[in-house]
């Protein structure tokens, strides 16, 4: 069962000159096998306090074979 890395999620607002403001959040789930995907995705309905941005994580299990090893998924 795939699980998130709490520690690892940072956010952070990307300020850089002549570019809008982007709001960048990343971070680590952690999966029973290798191969997998995954994303963050911004979740619909936000919900009702439009101050609080609600993301949800899409992970994506492989198609074929993969290793049985336990490994990191990075989220973006």
């Amino acid at each position: 069962m795939p699980r998130l890395l709490d520690i690892t999620f940072k956010a952070w607002i990307d300020r850089m000159p002549g570019a809008p403001h982007k709001l960048i959040v990343v971070g680590k789930a952690e999966v029973p096998t290798g191969g997998w995907t995954g994303e963050l995705v911004y979740r619909n309905p936000q919900g009702i306090n439009p101050d609080i941005l609600l993301l949800d994580v899409l992970l994506t299990a492989p198609t074929e074979g993969a290793s049985d090893a336990i490994s990191e998924v990075p989220l973006r």
